[in-house]
């Protein structure tokens, strides 16, 4: 065991001392023991403890402070230390969940932050070129604070808009300043607008402004806001590499659902500096002039909790977001046969040279970025009429309903996807309707291979067909349910082809937004990523205390194919991390419950056969001594919770240690006549131990954003996890059937004279109570 934990230390020092930035590489050998600590804390505590607290896996979350040094708008300065301590203490933990499931996961995330500040020299060039970009978007107009030459507090004010495509080099230069290793990276920008304002005209400034004045001049008398690939209308996107952008002088912004006030961004999502510090000004003006001293410390705290929400905001639905379905795919092949259901004649979207196109090659080749390196996809096209096969027609015509627009009182045809896709799995064979047949296949070799029915077992070949439905002659407006045009369930995806644009139940700076749904590539990989590598839309997250499934549109945009505020057929580096470790993640998750469920049994058959009649633990054994080594940290258990039935125990907080019924028989192996052998529970604690080791491992590579270790690590804690329970299922058996024809009899192990003591003690109370209440009673006296 000595080597395993060396060998994580040495992993830890290896990919931790050439990524980390230089400014944290003193302080990383601290770092590198409380990580290794704490992945031992959690793994014992977790495999011994009767409290049920979930696996901790260390994740780091950088976040990069631009033009927040005093250098940037309005001056303004938050201190990267500061801020760092109060996301530590405010937001330390997460725990995700499985989405489609609603259902908290087995795994925490421990989450340490570093806040660092570019430079100066870093704000000014990217004001430079951000100003380059900026083009009038003349039909819109919005309202900021009027400057001081203004005679009205508000004015309409022109709008612009940048193309964040053309920022994303230089905002990727001024993360690769910074990050030598691939890190997810959340860069907050607050830039100078008076010195990015287009054009001339602005007056100058007057240092007699009041507080409310010199914030209104600093807002630069205009706004702009960003589209990505021409999407959108925003001040934060997702970058395609590693980092996510919030400008904070940008916007304000709104978009979301029309009809649904549920995760809708408005002005006040983004904290807006201007807003911000003119509502801060005119609060400390109306207050008394000895109450003005700590007027920069309120709003750098105020400002602080406020800069929060953002970073929550991108640990929820990106750094870590919720895993879509826990699945455990082992196939080596996956086979992806988009067969198109049309009904017209009009094109063949699996013919190239037009618009309609279903692209092929590419859509496999996204797929295979959703794979590991050991699995291999394969991506081809079929087309075939609804009027040929009339079940999926039936089903089709079933899930297609009707609904009136509140808002614009129009009629929408609306498709239910997740009913048409779970109608159609259960009662169609994609191979026996004849939807796919080896002709379909360019290479008869590779037709054999992913056809081969034996092939489809474990560790052979995974079927995961897209439905494209190209209807042109249906309803107008027609829709999935949700307002999207892909469905994903478990084993399919539904994708929705019309030859006319669509006007959606979205909005987007105040104005309803419509979309074509000619060309289906995007759509086919949003809803492969989702069924084939488990990620969770950007927009989508699980609320543990709704218990419900809740929309944020706060990453709508970027580089992402998901929802209506994105163009893009790909996904971001971001997004493809958080998938291999969501990957990583869901066969661990798995692999917990496993074994939580085999402690339970072991839990149940103690409560059974193992607890007294007075619900005391049958054992004598000590307690043993807190271990200095990280390796067996063992804490003292209190003794208040130390002999209480696990059914009836009191959970007080997650810190109250109470061992299993395994530890306490391994620490008395003196006890006689056990029903389980003290060799089976020797190799039970020793499975548990190795199990222990592999999860720090995992943990270290994590951590290290190592997931191909992380990948081979989880699938050897599956199997090893796997022969734990059913060696615990095997013995539990055996050890139920020889006691089979026996009948349970409580026993008192404490022999000795402590009856005698005990006795005493209450015959002693019970005397001194008659003797209170005899001198306590009041007395009568007779009259002679």
């Amino acid at each position: 065991m000595g080597t395993r934990r060396l060998r994580a230390v040495l992993l830890l020092a290896i990919y931790g001392a050439a990524t980390l930035p230089g400014s944290w590489a003193g302080s990383f050998g601290d770092e590198l023991r409380q990580v290794n600590k704490e992945l031992h804390e959690s793994a014992y505590s977790f495999l011994h403890n009767r409290h049920k607290a979930p696996f901790t896996v260390p994740l780091q979350v950088s976040v990069l402070l631009v033009g927040l040094n005093g250098d940037g708008g309005h001056n303004f300065t938050v201190s990267a230390k500061e801020f760092e301590d109060f996301m530590s203490k405010s937001f330390g933990t997460y725990r995700p969940s499985s989405t489609s499931q609603e259902k908290r996961l087995e795994i925490e995330y421990h989450l340490s932050y570093k806040v660092a500040a570019a430079d100066e020299r870093s704000v000014l060039t990217l004001e430079t070129e951000l100003k380059k970009r900026m083009t009038l978007a003349s039909h819109d107009k919005t309202h900021v604070q009027g400057g001081p030459a203004l005679a009205e507090p508000r004015q309409d004010a022109l709008v612009y808009d940048v193309e964040a495509t053309e920022m994303e080099d230089y905002f990727h230069q001024l993360y690769r300043r910074f990050y030598r290793k691939d890190e997810h990276v959340l860069i907050v920008a607050n830039f100078d607008k008076v010195r990015m304002r287009p054009g001339d005209g602005y007056p100058p400034y007057d240092p007699r402004m009041n507080a409310t004045e010199r914030v209104a001049y600093a807002s630069g008398g205009y706004t702009y806001r960003y589209r990505y690939n021409e999407a959108g209308r925003t001040a934060q996107w997702l970058s395609k590499e590693r980092f996510a952008v919030v400008d904070l002088s940008a916007g304000p912004c709104s978009f979301g659902r029309a009809q649904n006030p549920q995760g809708f961004v408005g002005p006040l999502t983004i904290p807006h500096l201007s807003r911000f510090l003119h509502t801060m000004a005119t609060h400390v003006e109306q207050m008394p002039e000895h109450s003005r001293v700590d007027q920069e410390r309120l709003e750098s705290a105020s400002f602080r909790g406020h800069l929060s929400s953002l970073v929550i905001s991108s640990v929820q639905q990106l750094f870590a977001a919720d895993v879509w379905e826990e699945r455990i795919d082992t196939s080596e092949r996956v086979l992806v046969p988009i067969v198109v259901l049309r009904d017209h004649l009009d094109f063949d979207p699996c013919e190239d040279g037009h618009s309609y196109s279903v692209n092929a090659p590419a859509i496999e080749h996204e797929a295979q970025k959703f794979l590991h390196s050991s699995q291999k996809a394969i991506a081809l096209c079929v087309t075939h009429s609804l009027h040929d096969h009339p079940h999926p027609s039936m089903l089709l015509a079933k899930a297609t309903t009707g609904r009136m627009d509140s808002v614009g009182h129009k009629a929408t045809a609306v498709i239910d996807g997740e009913r048409f896709l779970y109608d159609l799995q259960s009662s169609i064979d994609l191979l026996a309707s004849g939807l796919l047949t080896a002709s379909d296949f360019e290479d008869p070799s590779t037709a054999e291979t992913f056809l081969n029915r034996d092939e489809t077992k474990p560790h052979g070949t995974r079927i995961l067909p897209v439905y494209l439905l190209s209807i042109t002659k249906g309803p107008y407006s027609l829709v999935m349910a949700d307002g999207s045009f892909v469905s994903t369930a478990r084993d399919a995806v539904a994708v929705l082809q019309t030859g006319q644009p669509v006007e959606l139940d979205f909005v987007s700076s105040q104005r309803r937004i419509g979309a074509k749904s000619d060309n289906p590539n995007r759509h086919i990989i949003a809803g492969l990523a989702t069924a084939l590598g488990g990620l969770t839309p950007p927009y989508q997250r699980y609320n543990p205390m709704h218990r419900r499934r809740e929309e944020t549109w706060m990453w709508a945009v970027g580089h992402h194919p998901f929802g209506p505020f994105s163009r893009t057929p790909t996904l971001s580096m971001l997004l493809l991390d958080t998938m291999h470790r969501n990957s990583v993640l869901s066969r661990v998750d798995a692999a917990l419950h496993d074994v939580r469920a085999a402690l339970d049994m072991v839990e149940d058959f103690a409560s059974e056969f193992i607890f007294d009649a007075a619900l005391h633990a049958v054992t004598e054994a000590p307690v043993p001594p807190v271990a200095s080594s990280p390796a067996s940290p063992y804490r003292r258990p209190k003794q208040s919770l130390m002999h209480t039935k696990p059914s009836t125990r009191l959970r007080l907080v997650l810190d109250e240690w109470e061992p299993s019924w395994l530890d306490e028989i391994f620490h008395d192996p003196s006890r006689k006549n056990p029903p389980l052998p003290h060799t089976v529970v020797r190799r039970l604690e020793r499975d548990l131990t190795e199990v222990e080791e592999q999860l720090v491992e995992l943990g270290t590579y994590l951590y290290n954003e190592n997931v191909v270790d992380a990948h081979a690590k989880s699938i050897a804690i599956r199997y090893k996890v796997q022969t734990f329970r059913n060696y615990v299922n095997k013995e539990l058996a055996a050890a139920r059937e020889a006691t089979r024809c026996c009948h349970v009899e409580h026993t008192i192990l404490n022999s000795g004279p402590n009856w005698i003591a005990y006795s005493a003690i209450v015959v002693l109370a019970i005397l001194a109570y008659f003797a209170i209440m005899n001198c306590t009673s009041p007395r009568t006296y007779k009259q002679n």
